[in-house]
């Protein structure tokens, strides 16, 4: 199924091996999110090798992760993979990543990294958030905050403090007064 010509075929037997957890798909899975024409076929088997999640699974993702030709919407797949797998281990490489992007205008890729690193739960985070909530981009501030909110940063409180302003921020008042809420820090 793997090899059929048909897409649909193969997101098929993507999500079968992603069900099934099945490792000896993996090496199939890996050439299918490295060469398939269909975007939509490279992201299913980049979404079965982050639930199949071995050794070689994971070697897998990094790689795709880390490759530079790779299109944008792979890498932020395979971030995403790896941050459901380990945060703690994985969100350095991809901070690190999201500030090339960032630093070189690559927009696409800077969002997709920002949106997986911002739903991130992990210690190491922490200087990250701080960084979000110190931006003036609306949608870092909003990422900041979801930050703070799922590792409950709560020494984050004084960044957070000032956006409640519901003339200067609009929603994204309504974002921090639920952030705060949620941490207890009314």
């Amino acid at each position: 199924a793997f090899r059929d010509s048909y897409y649909k075929t193969r997101i098929a037997a993507a999500r079968a091996a992603e069900e099934r957890s099945l490792a000896t798909a993996v090496p199939y899975l890996k050439f299918r999110a490295a060469n398939d024409e269909v975007a939509a076929v490279k992201e299913a088997s980049v979404k079965a090798l982050g639930k199949i999640a071995n050794g070689e699974a994971i070697d897998a993702l990094v790689e795709l992760f880390s490759k530079k030709n790779n299109p944008d919407t792979i890498k932020i797949a395979a971030a995403q993979m790896l941050m459901s797998i380990d945060a703690s281990k994985y969100s350095s490489d991809i901070i690190k990543s999201y500030q090339e992007a960032k630093q070189q205008k690559q927009k696409a890729l800077q969002a997709g990294l920002v949106k997986v690193l911002g739903e991130g739960k992990a210690g190491n985070l922490k200087s990250l958030a701080q960084e979000l909530l110190q931006s003036t981009d609306v949608v870092e501030l909003s990422y900041g905050l979801q930050l703070a909110k799922n590792n409950q940063f709560y020494d984050l409180e004084e960044l957070i403090r000032p956006l409640l302003d519901e003339k200067k921020y609009g929603s994204l008042a309504i974002k921090a007064k639920e952030t705060l809420d949620a941490m207890n820090l009314k």
